[in-house]
């Protein structure tokens, strides 16, 4: 049905995107580089993207993908934009 609705160039990106990129695929991220340079502790980091510690060490790692609604947190906690932070 999806494909149905696509345009032709589109078709052809989602088929790109699927060769490289699946559900269990890991967005890498610079997240610690970023938090380093706001001079943020982990702790802090967590407090202002309403999380854990843990989660953002678990992030940092690359241990844990996050949701897209805590991806966006991190971006505006940090004010960077999600390209700069987030990769594949």
């Amino acid at each position: 049905r999806i494909s149905g609705m696509l345009s032709a160039p589109q078709k052809d990106v989602a088929t790109v995107l699927s060769d490289f990129v699946d559900e269990n695929t890991r967005l890498k991220n610079n997240l610690k580089q970023h938090r380093e340079n706001k001079g943020l502790s982990q702790e802090e980091l967590a407090i202002l993207a309403g999380t854990t510690r843990q989660t953002i060490i678990a992030v940092e790692k690359g241990k844990f993908n996050p949701s897209a609604k805590l991806a966006l947190l991190l971006t505006a906690a940090l004010d960077v934009k999600f390209e700069d932070l987030f990769y594949f």
